[in-house]
């Protein structure tokens, strides 16, 4: 298995899965037309948490 380990490569990686979060709970997940404080409130306790994996990779 090949371990890339370059900001850029996470930073990319955690870019693709928050957009496909996105596309999950809007569309799968029915929120596209739920009110727009909790469509936000979804994207970003979504964007919240590949932050919090991105700072623990590159902490470790």
């Amino acid at each position: 298995m090949l371990a890339v380990r370059s900001p850029a490569a996470l930073a990319s990686v955690f870019a693709v899965a928050v957009f496909k979060s996105r596309l999950i709970v809007l569309d799968f997940m029915g929120f596209r037309s739920a009110p727009l404080v909790l469509r936000h409130a979804l994207v970003a306790w979504s964007l919240g948490l590949a932050f919090a994996a991105l700072g623990k990779l590159l902490v470790s």
